[in-house]
C-alpha cells in the first residue's frame, strides 16, 4: 500500500531503532546475501530455513505484471504486458530494525525502466488524449523507503523473523521520462504537445499517476524482503 506521507513515520522510527547507514555504495542484493547484518542471524550453514525453503541469494529479477488499469481525473489508461527492470541494481541507503517495536525499515534507491502496451483515452491537461501502442517510461533515481512490521515465529526449534506487512514510500528524485508510441493514432502535432506537457510536469505525473504502477514494484520487493528473512534463522532466542 502506498503512503507518500509517512515520512514522517519513517523520522519517528528512525529515532527508536538501532539503524546503520551504508557507507559507499552497497548494492541491495548484496546487502541481503549477508546474513550477519546486524550479527542476530546464524552464520554458518548448519541449519533449515523456515519450512524447509532451500536458500538462495535474492535476486529481482525483471517484474512482470499482466495488467494494471489508471482511472483518474478524466484520464483513463489501460497497460498490459508490464515489465519492470532495473531492481537487482538497488543501492541500501539505510536499513534498521526493533525488536522493541517489531519494525523493520528499509530504504534504497535505483534508476527504473518500465515497459508496457497501452491503450489511452479521457482528458490530460485539459486536452483529449487517445492512441494505443507500445509504451516506455524511464524513471531516474527512484527512491523507496519500506516499514515493514514482523512477528517471531518458530519451526524445529529455530526462531525466524516473518514480515507481516508494510508501508511504503517511494520520491523520483532526478527525473522521469515517458514515451507513448502511436499517441493519437499517428498524429506527430498532437502527439509532440502532449509529450512536452507529460515530461516537463513528470514530478507531478509521478506524484499524482504513478503510485498504481508503483505498488506492484512494492508488493514484489516486500515478498522478496519477507522469503529472505525467512530464510535465515536468528542466531538467539528472542522472547515474545
Amino acid at each position: 500500500m502506498a503512503v507518500m506521507g509517512c515520512l514522517l513515520y519513517f523520522a519517528i522510527v528512525g529515532l527508536q531503532v538501532s539503524s546503520t547507514l551504508a557507507s559507499g555504495t552497497v548494492p541491495l542484493t548484496s546487502f541481503l546475501q549477508n546474513q550477519n547484518f546486524f550479527n542476530i542471524f546464524r552464520g554458518d550453514t548448519d541449519f533449515t530455513p523456515y519450512h524447509g525453503a532451500p536458500t538462495k541469494p535474492p535476486q529481482f529479477d525483471a517484474l512482470r505484471v499482466d495488467a494494471i488499469d489508471l482511472n483518474k481525473g478524466g484520464w483513463r489508461l489501460n497497460t498490459t504486458n508490464l515489465v519492470y527492470s532495473g531492481l537487482n541494481e538497488a543501492v541500501l541507503d539505510s536499513f534498521g530494525f526493533s525488536f522493541v517495536f517489531d519494525v523493520i525499515h528499509i530504504t534504497f534507491h535505483t534508476d527504473m525502466l518500465v515497459t508496457c502496451q497501452y491503450i489511452t483515452d479521457g482528458m490530460l491537461f485539459s486536452q483529449p488524449i487517445s492512441g494505443e501502442g507500445p509504451c516506455i517510461a524511464h524513471f531516474k533515481n527512484i527512491q523507496f523507503g519500506m516499514a515493514m512490521p514482523f512477528s517471531v515465529i518458530e519451526e524445529s526449534g529455530q526462531q525466524y523473523i516473518n514480515l507481516t506487512n508494510y508501508r511504503y514510500f517511494y520520491d523520483v528524485r532526478d527525473n522521469a521520462d515517458f514515451t507513448l508510441k502511436n499517441l493519437y493514432y499517428g498524429d506527430e502535432e498532437l502527439s509532440h504537445q502532449i509529450h512536452y506537457f507529460l515530461n516537463y510536469n513528470w514530478k507531478f505525473i509521478t506524484e499524482l499517476y504513478s503510485p498504481i504502477f508503483i505498488d506492484a514494484a512494492a508488493d514484489y520487493m516486500f515478498e522478496i524482503f519477507r522469503n529472505n528473512m525467512l530464510d535465515m534463522p536468528l542466531k538467539n532466542r528472542v522472547g515474545h
